[in-house]
């Protein structure tokens, strides 16, 4: 009997782990209160992205990938939406990513009358890999207003995080 409660605590319902990720901190800029915490994990070959924000404004709001690891200058040190050449058919590149889009296109995210919120992104394009289209190396940004999918921008930067390789995936 013993041997058998033994083996069903070793069972196989568990979900495998990623094998690679990264991670991000979100911190507010000059003014602003808005954080938050996200994990990007490579299982089986593509990449997810789990995002939480807090302290936020509520309604929806834009965030991208931005081109450059750097928050200075209220974000605007982190340039413009990440493109990595991989356009998808939008010739000005910008979209959400429902559609034509760039691999920085996050959509939006929806902040609750308590100032959270939560998103998740798989794109098959991310990797973790080195690579031009490698996540790491590149700042998230929280903007102030929704994004429509056109341009100009989704508003001012209010929260910016640099996103960088975790060691140890486990």
């Amino acid at each position: 009997m013993l041997v058998l409660v033994l083996f069903g605590a070793c069972g196989t319902d568990d979900a495998p782990a990623p094998d690679a990720t990264a991670s991000v901190a979100i911190l507010p800029t000059t003014g602003q209160a808005v954080t938050g915490t996200g994990v990007f994990e490579r299982l089986a070959g593509v990449i997810t992205l789990e995002l939480d924000i807090a302290n936020a404004a509520p309604g929806v709001h834009g965030m991208h990938i931005h081109q450059v690891a750097d928050c200075a200058m209220d974000g605007m040190a982190a340039g413009g939406h990440w493109d990595a050449g991989e356009t998808a058919g939008d010739p000005d590149g910008h979209g959400l990513p429902d559609g034509a889009s760039h691999v920085g296109d996050l959509g939006n995210i929806t902040i609750s009358a308590d100032g959270t919120g939560a998103l998740t992104r798989t794109n098959a394009t991310w990797t973790l890999d080195g690579s031009a289209t490698d996540v790491t190396g590149h700042a998230i940004i929280f903007h102030a207003l929704t994004d429509d999918g056109s341009m100009p921008s989704a508003g001012a930067r209010h929260g910016c995080g640099i996103i960088v390789p975790d060691l140890d995936p486990a």
